[in-house]
């Protein structure tokens, strides 16, 4: 099971005070937007790998 010290505790608490902030903010701020499945793809592309560690082709465009 996991713990909890204070270290981690601490790390938690600023995390979800940054989210808060964020979320306040008018209007909230997006990073980057949405994005179309094809892009995605094409910058995912490489990236992820089967359990053999060798690179495989994201499909997330022909999902749905």
């Amino acid at each position: 099971m996991h713990s909890v010290n204070q270290t981690t505790d601490a790390m938690v608490r600023s995390i979800l005070a940054y989210a808060e902030n964020r979320l306040r903010m008018t209007p909230v701020p997006l990073d980057r937007g949405t994005r179309s499945a094809q892009e995605l793809s094409f910058e995912l592309d490489g990236l992820i790998r089967d359990t053999r560690g060798r690179r495989t082709r994201c499909s997330a465009s022909t999902r749905r």
